[in-house]
């Protein structure tokens, strides 16, 4: 586990969200969609502290921070 990618503490969150759906491209592609949909890009908005955790609070970000969210979130499609 990442500093920034914390799955840990987003694993019961996202099978709530995304568990029902099938493993593999179909379920990826729901957590792309459920995060361009609540997180907007914008420049010099977050910084090396910034994690997973903190993206959907703050719901403007860099893309690192969306990389970094749809890590933690991907250990679904194990």
């Amino acid at each position: 586990m990442s500093r920034y990618c914390q799955s840990d503490r987003l694993y019961r969150p996202a099978m709530r969200e995304f568990g029902q759906r099938r493993q593999g491209s179909s379920r990826v592609q729901a957590i792309r969609d459920w995060v361009a949909q609540r997180i907007t890009y914008a420049k010099n908005t977050s910084d090396s502290h910034s994690s997973a955790i903190d993206t959907p609070i703050q719901t403007v970000n860099v893309c690192r921070d969306f990389a970094h969210l749809m890590i933690a979130l991907s250990p679904l499609n194990g």
